[in-house]
């Protein structure tokens, strides 16, 4: 066998190796989705927390979901903004919408709203639609950043185009209010060039 040929048989057993290993993961991942979806939340937390505890970010963020909500679990805002933070540390983009969530509210963790806007500005960019608009309110407010109305206009504007029926999208119309007509063009032409980014 040459170099090459042996090479190749040891990356198709690698990856094989790895299928058989990630197999019980997704298994176990797959039996909480449908045991969550049926509402049968007691069955749904084992599966989720073996994927959980073997790095599935699904998994992680369920159980953040399931801790927050009280759901086969009691209520546990520490617990859900650890499994967040597993999930959203891998990219996650709910897992870190909610972390930005609880870090704004306070919930399970101390109130910190540069973390959050760090973790809403993760989202954001990936293209979640509330964290845009979360985001967009503490541009909005100078909370966690410094105050920037065409930030704000940006990232407001941008959850309006996926959400244009929403009763949120008032708040344009009074971000216009305190902006010149070049800061609502910047803000627009912002919106316009912006592009969703893949998991970060």
């Amino acid at each position: 066998m040459t170099r090459g040929s042996v090479m190749l048989s040891l990356l198709a057993v690698s990856v094989l190796a790895l299928t058989f290993v990630a197999s019980p993961v997704l298994a176990s991942f797959n039996e909480g989705k449908a045991a969550y979806s049926s509402k049968d939340y007691e069955s749904a937390y084992p599966e989720f927390r073996k994927a959980g505890d073997q790095g599935h970010a699904g998994a992680q963020y369920h159980l953040g979901m399931m801790y927050r909500r009280g759901q086969g679990v009691r209520t546990d805002p520490v617990e859900a903004v650890r499994w967040y933070r597993m999930a959203a540390d891998q990219g996650h983009v709910r897992a870190q919408f909610w972390l930005g969530w609880m870090y704004r509210r306070g919930r399970g963790i101390e109130r910190d709203y540069a973390e959050a806007a760090r973790w809403y500005g993760k989202a954001a960019d990936q293209g979640h639609a509330m964290a845009q608009y979360n985001l967009g309110l503490l541009y909005r407010q100078g909370k966690g950043v410094s105050r920037n109305w065409v930030e704000a206009y940006k990232w407001v504007s941008l959850f309006v185009a996926q959400k244009p029926n929403s009763q949120l999208a008032w708040v344009l119309g009074d971000l216009e209010e305190h902006m010149t007509q070049m800061e609502v063009a910047e803000a627009k032409e912002r919106a316009k060039n912006w592009r969703p980014v893949s998991g970060n």
